[in-house]
């Protein structure tokens, strides 16, 4: 297992390696002033496999540890 935190270019570089067989994300509801953004994901590769109820901090709501895995080449 492998854990990646880091900017856009090594998460693009990370997704994309055939060693790479889920991610979990945190999905935040807000907008922010920034000019970086976390890489697609390709749906060709990847599903949803789980995701937490939608929570709120502060004002800001987000879905936590949202798990995407690879789809099982033999379904």
């Amino acid at each position: 297992d492998c854990c990646v935190y880091a900017a856009v270019q090594v998460y693009r570089e990370a997704l994309a390696s055939p060693q790479c067989s889920a991610v979990h994300l945190t999905l935040v509801e807000k907008e922010f002033a920034c000019d970086t953004y976390f890489p697609a994901i390709d749906s060709k590769r990847f599903r949803l496999w789980s995701s937490s109820e939608p929570r709120e901090d502060s004002g800001v709501r987000w879905v936590g540890a949202m798990g995407v895995t690879m789809f099982d080449p033999l379904s």
